[in-house]
């Protein structure tokens, strides 16, 4: 069984992901309960869909080494435009760092 210190233990540092299609590497980190919620809480107020929604869950998780935000709100579809190969890699990365998707 896991120790009240295991379960209250920090999230574990960024990591780093390979993004070939833009040449170079980013950093991303895992959402805190707190953050999901708050994301999950805006995607119902807003009325988001599927692509808003995981536009913003790559906005939170994607990170500087120090686990900063890199991305602004709006900046996923942005990537989504521009870089379709890249963002679909990203999301996935998201996804499974975040415990989501299938």
């Amino acid at each position: 069984m896991l120790s009240r210190d295991v379960l209250l233990s920090p999230p574990p540092p960024p990591i780093s992901i390979d993004v070939p299609e833009l040449g170079g590497e980013v950093f991303m980190r895992v959402l805190s309960g707190l953050e999901y919620m708050d994301m999950m809480e805006r995607v119902r107020a807003e009325e988001m869909g599927e692509r808003e929604s995981s536009a913003m869950l790559l906005e939170l998780s994607l990170c500087d080494e120090d686990g900063g935000r890199v991305l602004d709100d709006g900046d996923g579809l942005r990537l989504a435009e521009g870089h379709g190969p890249a963002y679909a890699r990203l999301l996935m990365k998201a996804q499974e760092v975040n415990g989501l998707g299938n």
